[in-house]
Parts: structure tokens; C-alpha cells; sequence
């Protein structure tokens, strides 16, 4: 894969985050609580990769070969994966390999 720019980074992911906010306004939030967050594979968690994340307002940790991405669109259930699955959306259309994290609380 080649090198990401990490300034399209932040610009991607503050795009994604705003389609998860959108997505999980419209959203009922029954259901299970959950930690489900849009995953990314390719990138390596360096400072200036946390940096680039960070400055889209958002949260990332290492998990199951990919970085995990917190959006922080409040919510705990549906609303928390209703977002997961619009960020990762777009972030597939903008050419990342993704996938999402589930996981109930």
C-alpha cells in the first residue's frame, strides 16, 4: 500500500465523523450498548498518524490488526453503530481498507 497523506487522513475522517453524526441523529437508540467504531487497515499508529486522527476530533486504538476509530458521536447503542456503519461507508468510497469494530458492552 502506499503511503497515506495523513493531512487527507484528518480531512477524511472529519467527513466521516460529520455522515456517523448525521447517521446516528436519525437514529432510535434501543438496543445494546456497544463500542462499535469504523476500523482502519494499512495505517500504523505513529504520533503523527494519533495527530492526524486527533485533529479530526477523533479517538483511535490498535485492535485485531487495524486501528479502531472513536468517533464520538455519543449515543450507546443503535445509535453508536448506525454511526460506525456510515464513517466506515465513506471511508470506503475515499479508497480506505476498512471494516468495522463490534463490540457490545
Amino acid at each position: 500500500m502506499a503511503k497515506r497523506d495523513l493531512s487527507k487522513l484528518t480531512e477524511d475522517l472529519k467527513a466521516a465523523r460529520e455522515a456517523g453524526h448525521k447517521a446516528a441523529a436519525a437514529t432510535d437508540d434501543g438496543g445494546t450498548c456497544n463500542f462499535d467504531s469504523p476500523m482502519l487497515y494499512g495505517i500504523r499508529l505513529t504520533k503523527k498518524a494519533e495527530e492526524a486522527i486527533q485533529a479530526a476530533g477523533c479517538h483511535v486504538f490498535k485492535g485485531r490488526g487495524g486501528l479502531v476509530i472513536s468517533l464520538g458521536v455519543g449515543g450507546q447503542a443503535n445509535k453508536r453503530t448506525r454511526a460506525a456503519e456510515a464513517a466506515e461507508a465513506l471511508l470506503k468510497e475515499r479508497g480506505y481498507e476498512t471494516s468495522i469494530w463490534y463490540q457490545m458492552d
